[in-house]
């Protein structure tokens, strides 16, 4: 769980990860259980070695800042691609997740069923 006393730091530590792996960060928002990151990579970039190393790198660091082990991320990741004229509309929706999950949870929005249609 990413708790709201961390939270803010996990955010900056991940844009600082994202540069470091020669990405660009546009957006990182968090709740609980789970992080968005809108982020800008290059076609030499290999998304699942980013993601691995970016997630892996950040569990360490959390660990270390917190003291103890109690923060993992879990296996796998989505990911979605958007066109250059659709970045800055993605970037509300990043930042607002703790608004946004208030009214709809994470599983909710993620799975919900498409309604059938006569």
């Amino acid at each position: 769980m990413i708790d709201k006393q961390w939270r803010d730091r996990l955010h900056a530590y991940l844009g600082g990860m994202v540069k470091g792996l020669e990405g660009v960060p546009l957006a990182i928002g968090a709740i609980e259980d789970h992080v968005h990151l809108l982020v800008g990579l290059t076609p030499s970039h290999r998304l699942d070695y980013f993601l691995r190393d970016l997630k892996a790198d950040s569990s360490e660091r959390v660990d270390k800042e917190i003291g103890r082990k109690i923060f993992g991320w879990p296996k796998g990741y989505g990911a979605f691609s958007l066109s250059p004229s659709n970045i800055e509309g993605a970037n509300e929706p990043v930042l607002s997740q703790e608004r946004d999950h208030q009214r709809k949870t994470f599983q909710e929005e993620s799975f919900r069923r498409p309604q059938a249609t006569h």
